[in-house]
């Protein structure tokens, strides 16, 4: 049993820091578009491909950005991810969830055009 609750909490630890990995890739790939709606749209897919990338299941995610797009704003993606920890190890009691979130924030290039992505 505390060979299992060491795995399940390694496995917590990785599973917050892709989460993390996501939310900062994200934002990145948010704070290159040219409208507030293209960030959000690079957001989600950046988030999902990562999380994908990664072998992670949210049972619920939730990607929200906030994006200021003229030069020297700011586009910050919060991330909220409701996971299955009995997915990460058959140890682990059925039907536990835990909620995992990220935000990140990036500066829109200065010397980028308004609207240039």
């Amino acid at each position: 049993a505390l060979l299992g609750l060491v795995i399940l909490a390694g496995r917590v630890s990785e599973l917050a820091a892709d989460v993390q990995t996501a939310s900062a890739a994200a934002a990145r790939a948010a704070s290159l578009q040219g409208s507030p709606a293209g960030a959000t749209q690079a957001a989600q897919q950046t988030a999902v491909a990562n999380l994908d990338d990664a072998n992670v299941s949210c049972g619920t995610l939730d990607v929200a950005t906030d994006a200021d797009m003229r030069p020297g704003g700011t586009v910050t993606v919060s991330i909220t991810c409701v996971a299955d920890l009995s997915e990460l190890t058959p140890l682990a009691p059925g039907g536990l969830h835990r909620t995992f979130a990220a935000r990140t924030t990036e500066v829109v290039d200065l010397r980028r055009g308004i609207g240039n992505p």
